[in-house]
């Protein structure tokens, strides 16, 4: 008896044509990507290699040699292989301070910012982005949260001081992060030393803590404007808005002032 053939509709036909030509074309792709591949892993294989003979921060190698000048940022940007791990980022006053002193004999232009940055936002980005623009290398200055506490009252912070290290050390602009637990950051600029500061919000010249400090170094504070209409305090009143008032009778939208 003759073997009887399967009809295969027409749409189907076209289906599996197109699946068998995008099999190719995954195949395809797959050679021409591994030999970047290879050589990604010889670069990485490499790096592993010289990091034991010279460290290599986010600017490049600290050396002990003052006449070897670090890796420009600019040069390093991009290169996954060489970034600084988020939770690296995070360091003590001791280390901030320590790194600083290495940046400036190589010539760096160390910078200087701080905050509370509970519920990090654009405006906080906006600062920090011109704060990078104004030097080599940014470090940031975290309030604690028992300073945050202090400063904005009960109820706060709502983010504990290590998340929010972290979220500051993921942005590519900073390149390291202390956490103070002082109301102002006088003390922790004083042992970086940064050659600008940046304060962000609308701050007179003389208001900005640890200017005298920075100046009679010879260097400068800079202000920067924040956004209007975002803040950390305007987004926790208008989420606590939206909260229903709730009783054992039920729930209600909470009243608007």
């Amino acid at each position: 008896m003759a073997k009887r053939e399967r009809s295969i509709p027409e749409e189907d036909k076209e289906t599996r044509r197109g699946d068998k030509e995008k099999g190719f074309r995954i195949r395809d792709f797959g050679f021409r990507i591994w030999p970047r591949w290879r050589e990604a892993a010889e670069h990485s294989k490499q790096l592993e290699t010289h990091q034991t003979e010279s460290p290599i921060t986010d600017h490049g190698p600290l050396t002990t040699d003052k006449s070897e000048i670090p890796i420009p940022k600019s040069e390093i940007r991009g290169h996954s292989a060489l970034r600084t791990p988020h939770s690296s980022k995070v360091i003590t006053a001791d280390r901030a301070a320590a790194l600083a002193a290495d940046y400036r004999a190589g010539g760096h232009r160390v910078v200087f910012t701080n905050g509370c940055f509970d519920l990090l936002h654009v405006g906080h980005l906006a600062t920090l982005e011109a704060a990078a623009a104004q030097g080599d290398v940014l470090f940031v200055g975290v309030n604690s949260d028992s300073s945050v506490r202090r400063l904005k009252g009960a109820g706060r912070p709502i983010i504990s001081e290590r998340d929010r290290a972290l979220l500051l050390a993921g942005l590519e602009c900073i390149d390291h992060v202390v956490i103070f637990s002082e109301d102002t950051p006088s003390d922790l600029i004083q042992r970086i030393g940064p050659t600008v500061l940046v304060k962000g919000g609308s701050y007179r010249h003389e208001e900005v803590a640890g200017r005298e400090i920075v100046e009679a170094r010879g260097g400068k504070a800079v202000i920067v404007e924040d956004l209007p209409g975002v803040s950390t305090t305007r987004i926790v009143s208008s989420i606590r808005k939206q909260i229903p008032v709730c009783s054992d009778v039920g729930c209600e939208p909470r009243p608007v002032p």
